[in-house]
């Protein structure tokens, strides 16, 4: 038996997993459309933005870009393609848990953007990088995605969902997350279904802590 977040998350990200197996995002023969697979004008405007940023934290060199969840790399291509300003300060990491989907990365971005360079100002991680930098993280699409606790009211408490042998139980929930679903909904009525999403709570905090001076772009 599995909590539900622990078991959704093998079945998204396990070895057997939907982003470990599927075709990724785009709009020819891929399993899923994000923002910069509709229109190139999405990584413009990220582009643009980021050029704002970038002369109000005063210009600095390096402008670090960390991107979660980065996929395929079309953003990062996009922004590299549209960005102006900041384009000779711009170091750029891409954050994908998925190892096909990084190598698919770099070799795009490279072959796009850098065709005459040795060396590019892109890397490819499988978690957040360590050190605060100055720049931007940004998660597109990224934070939907990580799997949450479901809590339940019941009429003497919450009960939280688990997993077994493919079908929902609902056990007791742990103090902790009595607290958390009664601080977010005080006069739940019972039966009433709540999301508890600590790992979006968690990453928006390793994120935050990246950075010496700049932004969190979440869309």
């Amino acid at each position: 038996m599995k909590r539900f977040d622990a078991f959704a998350e093998q079945a998204l990200y396990g070895p057997d997993g939907f982003y470990t197996r599927s075709r990724g995002a785009g709009t020819t023969e891929a399993d899923f459309i994000t923002s910069p697979e509709t229109s190139n004008l999405f990584g413009a405007c990220v582009a643009s933005y980021l050029d704002r940023v970038w002369h109000e934290l005063g210009e600095p060199n390096p402008f670090v870009v960390v991107e979660g969840g980065s996929g395929n790399g079309k953003l990062c291509r996009d922004i590299f393609l549209a960005a102006q300003d900041c384009a000779k300060s711009l170091r750029y990491v891409m954050v994908e848990r998925s190892d096909k989907q990084r190598d698919v990365a770099l070799r795009m971005v490279a072959a796009t953007c850098f065709t005459d360079s040795q060396e590019i100002p892109v890397a490819a991680l499988r978690d957040l990088p360590r050190g605060q930098f100055t720049g931007v993280v940004i998660a597109n699409e990224l934070l939907d995605n990580l799997p949450p606790r479901i809590v339940k009211r019941t009429g003497t408490g919450w009960s939280e969902l688990h997993v077994e042998d493919g079908s929902e139980t609902w056990r007791s929930a742990p103090e902790d997350a009595q607290n958390m679903a009664t601080a977010i909904s005080t006069n739940a009525p019972e039966g009433a279904c709540l999301p508890l999403q600590l790992k979006a709570a968690v990453w928006t905090k390793r994120a935050l802590q990246l950075l010496d001076k700049g932004r969190l772009l979440v869309v």
